[in-house]
């Protein structure tokens, strides 16, 4: 069935206290494009972590190198980048870009993934992000993030993506993955 704007829901995660949730079933060859929102995601123990993605190419190996991946971002009007080379971050890595523990500041956006069932390309990834680099709403803890890059590894299809934390579990929130027409 179709959703808005094209867009058709295909899974909905909502991790509780746990290191890592995952998606092996909605990347396929159905839809060229995917659209991966984020509501509210939180640190379950420890202010201070980046939220980041893995990929997999076959079943549930979630590989660990072979990205390159940068967030331009700006907390409190201050702006810097920051990047990685084991994982898609998704906020900045900085001490002053990191994402807060506090339930009703957490993280939310989106990335777009591209052809992830190609397999002539790389696979890419844009976003968007907001999240608080505090557990309270203070002047200068907004964070707005640009968060891109793209898997390096090999061309072939990913099957899957696996979301955590730098350091800790997730707390709480909702990761909803659409396909888009």
């Amino acid at each position: 069935p179709q959703g808005v704007g094209g867009m058709v829901l295909l899974n909905t995660l909502a991790p509780s206290n746990v290191a890592t949730v995952g998606d092996i079933t909605s990347l396929t060859s159905t839809y060229r494009n995917y659209l991966i929102t984020f509501e509210n995601i939180v640190p379950a123990t420890s202010a201070g972590v980046v939220f980041q993605l893995q990929v997999a190419t076959t079943g549930t190996a979630f590989i660990s190198g072979g990205y390159v991946s940068w967030v331009n971002h700006v907390i409190g009007g201050a702006g810097a980048n920051t990047s990685s080379t084991t994982v898609i971050q998704l906020n900045g890595s900085l001490a002053t870009t990191n994402l807060g523990n506090g339930t009703t500041y957490g993280l939310s956006g989106f990335v777009r993934v591209f052809n992830p069932a190609g397999t002539a390309t790389r696979k890419y990834f844009i976003g968007e992000v907001a999240w608080l680099n505090g557990t309270t709403s203070q002047t200068g803890s907004f964070g707005y993030g640009l968060p891109n890059g793209y898997y390096d590894g090999n061309s072939n299809a990913i099957t899957g993506m696996q979301f955590s934390m730098s350091a800790g579990n997730i707390q709480t929130g909702t990761i909803k993955i659409y396909g888009m027409a």
